[in-house]
C-alpha cells in the first residue's frame, strides 16, 4: 500500500508535532513489546541534529526513511529544508511495516499536510508498508543499479536475526556470524543512494570493529566516505523512554570515490548539548583503516589522537610476536552438573572474574561458590602453566576496559589442569603457557593507561574481544621481556608503576607520546 500526500509546507515545526504523537504512542507500549521488534525511538534533539546534517544541492530531492517508525527523522529533514529558504521539491519514501506504529505514522503524515500552506517546500510522501530489505532485494542483486536517493536517514531496528532469516540470505555477502538488522539496513541504504548521495544513521557503535562486521565494513567503506561521526559520552537519553545500554553513534557518510583528508568526530555529553558539540578534525587515514580489518577508531579529544599516532608506530601485533588470546571455555549454565562448591576426587580449579585481586589471580576464595569443576570435562580444561588473564566484561562506570591479572602455575601446583569461566580471556603462546617474564611484560602493557585508552578508542562496548586484542599493536618480543624483568622487581602491580616502566623503557618514542602516558593516567576517562 502506498499513501501519497502532496502539499506545500510552511516553516511550522513538524518535528515537535511528531514527537508529541510519538510520546502518546510510547506511553501505550511496554519496553518489552518494542524490544521484540528492535524498536527504539530517537529523541527530539537527536532527530533535529540528524536532520540538519544533509547538504541540499538540488531543487528536487528524493529521500528514503527506512524503518520510519512514527516519522520523527523525516519530520526533522522537512523542518530543516523548510527553514533553508531554498525552493526545493521534496519526495520522501517511508518504509514501515509494523502494524502497531503505522496508524501513528499515517496520522503524522496527514498532520504534515494540515500544516502546509502556499509557501515553502513542495512535498510528496510515499508510505511503503513493506520490509525495507525484501522490498529492495532486486536492486541489491542488480549489478547495473546505480541508486535513486539523494538522502537516506534512518534509525533502523536493532535486532539480531538468524543467518537463515530472509534478510540475511538476501544480503549473505556481508554476513558473518549472527547478523543484526541495523547493519543490513546501512548496507542496503548505501546501495540505494545515488552517486554523491548522503546518508545519516543513528546506530550502535559495534560495527566499527569486530570480526562479525568485517565483511560489512569492507563493503560499506569501499563505496561510502564517512564525513562525520557523533558520539554520546553518556549511553542514556539518546532514545526517548528507553535505557539502551550500548554505545550509540550518529554517522553521516557520502557515496563517493573522492577521498577526504579529515574526518569530523563530534561528541556531546547528552541529548541536551547538541548546540555546542565538541568537534575534532582528525586525519581520515588515522581513523579509518584502508586495509586489513578496516577498523574505525573514534577518539574523543586531542590526547586520544596522539595516542592513536603513538600506537601506529608499532609494527607488531600480539599475534605476530607469538602470543594469542583465547576465551575461557566453561559456560556455567551449560556445565552446572560438573561445577562444585567443594573439591571432589577428580576436580580441578575453575577460575572466575572474582578471583582477580590487585593484578593477580587469588585462588581459592572463601566467599565464592563453584570454584571447582570435574576433570572429566576434558574439552574445558587448560594445562596448568603461566598465563595473563584479562576480564572480558566491565561495567560502563569502571575506569578501565583492560583489566589483567597474573596467573603463575605455582598458584595451584598440585593440579595439572584447571578451567576458566567464559567471562575471562587468557593469553598463551604457540607452545602453551608463557615465560614468567612474558606474563609480567604483557601485564605492564595491558595494565597501562595508553593501551587501555587505545582499546576504548577502538571498541566502544564493555566487552574485551579476543580477536581485537590479538591484533593490538605491540612492541617487539624482546621489549616485552624487558618490561617483564622490570615489573617482577616491583612490589606494587599498579597502573602508575606500569606507566612509569613503559615510559622509561620505550625511550625511542617521541617526547609527546611519553607525555601522553603520564598525562593519561591523571586524566579521568570521559568514556
Amino acid at each position: 500500500m502506498i499513501i501519497t500526500a502532496r502539499s506545500k509546507l510552511n516553516r511550522n515545526d513538524m518535528l515537535h508535532e511528531t514527537c508529541e504523537s510519538t510520546k502518546e504512542f510510547l506511553n501505550e507500549k511496554t519496553k518489552t513489546e518494542r524490544k521484540k521488534i528492535g524498536q527504539f525511538f530517537t529523541s527530539e534533539p537527536a532527530a533535529r541534529f540528524m536532520g540538519r546534517l544533509f547538504d541540499p544541492k538540488y531543487e528536487r530531492i528524493r529521500i528514503a526513511d527506512p524503518g520510519a517508525g512514527t516519522g520523527l527523522l523525516t519530520a526533522s529533514v522537512i523542518d530543516y529544508l523548510a527553514d533553508s529558504g531554498k525552493n526545493i521539491s521534496l519526495v520522501v519514501d517511508m518504509f514501515e511495516n509494523d502494524d502497531n506504529v503505522l496508524p501513528v505514522l499515517k496520522k503524522n503524515i496527514l498532520r504534515w499536510r494540515q500544516l502546509a500552506d502556499s509557501k515553502g517546500l513542495m512535498l510528496e510522501v510515499n508510505l511503503i508498508e513493506e520490509n525495507f530489505i525484501t522490498a529492495n532485494q532486486l536492486k541489491w542483486h542488480n549489478g547495473f543499479y546505480s541508486g535513486e536517493y539523494d538522502f537516506i536517514i534512518s534509525n533502523p531496528p536493532y535486532k539480531k536475526i538468524q543467518k537463515t532469516a530472509l534478510e540475511a540470505r538476501i544480503m549473505d555477502k556481508i554476513v558473518y556470524g549472527q547478523p543484526n538488522l541495523y547493519f543490513l539496513f546501512m548496507a542496503m541504504a548505501s546501495n540505494l543512494l545515488k552517486p554523491e548521495g548522503e546518508m545519516v544513521f543513528i546506530v550502535p557503535r559495534s560495527w566499527t570493529s569486530g570480526l562479525y562486521f568485517k565483511a560489512f565494513r569492507e563493503y560499506f567503506l569501499n563505496q561510502m566516505r564517512i564525513d562525520l561521526v557523533h558520539q554520546f559520552v553518556s549511553r542514556k537519553k539518546v532514545f526517548d523512554h528507553e535505557d539502551v545500554l550500548q554505545e550509540t553513534v550518529i554517522v553521516k557518510a557520502t557515496k563517493t570515490e573522492c577521498g577526504k583528508s579529515k574526518l569530523i568526530i563530534s561528541s556531546s555529553n547528552s541529548i541536551n548539548d547538541f548546540s555546542e558539540p565538541m568537534l575534532l578534525h582528525v586525519p581520515y587515514d588515522l581513523c579509518v583503516e584502508q586495509q586489513g580489518d578496516r577498523y574505525i577508531y573514534l577518539p574523543i579529544d586531542e590526547e586520544e589522537i596522539e595516542i592513536l599516532k603513538a600506537m601506529k608506530t608499532f609494527d607488531a601485533t600480539l599475534e605476530s610476536i607469538g602470543f594469542h588470546m583465547k576465551t575461557g571455555p566453561t559456560v556455567d549454565f551449560r556445565s552446572q552438573d560438573a561445577i562444585h562448591d567443594n573439591p571432589e576426587d577428580d576436580d580441578c580449579p575453575l577460575l572466575w572474574s572474582q578471583h582477580f585481586s590487585s593484578g593477580q589471580i587469588r585462588f581459592p576464595r572463601s566467599d565464592l561458590s563453584g570454584q571447582y569443576i570435574s576433570s572429566s570435562q576434558r574439552a574445558l580444561l587448560i594445562n596448568n602453566d603461566n598465563y595473563l588473564f584479562v576480564k572480558r566484561f566491565s561495567s560502563k562506570e569502571e575506569k578501565r576496559r583492560l583489566q589483567p591479572a597474573i596467573f603463575l602455575e605455582m598458584l595451584i601446583d598440585n593440579y595439572k589442569t584447571f578451567s576458566a569461566e567464559n567471562h575471562l580471556n587468557y593469553i598463551t603462546n604457540t607452545h602453551g603457557g608463557l615465560d614468567v617474564q612474558e606474563v609480567y611484560g604483557l601485564y605492564v602493557i595491558f595494565n597501562s593507561t595508553m593501551w587501555d585508552r587505545y582499546y576504548r578508542i577502538l571498541n566502544g562496548s564493555t566487552q574485551v574481544n579476543a580477536t581485537e586484542c590479538n591484533g593490538l599493536p605491540m612492541p617487539d618480543i624482546e621489549t616485552v621481556r624487558r618490561l617483564g624483568d622490570r615489573m617482577k622487581k616491583e612490589k606494587i602491580l599498579s597502573t602508575e608503576v606500569c606507566d612509569r616502566i613503559l615510559k622509561e623503557e620505550l625511550r625511542g618514542f617521541r617526547r609527546r607520546e611519553d607525555d601522553i602516558v603520564r598525562a593519561g593516567y591523571a586524566r579521568k576517562s570521559a568514556v
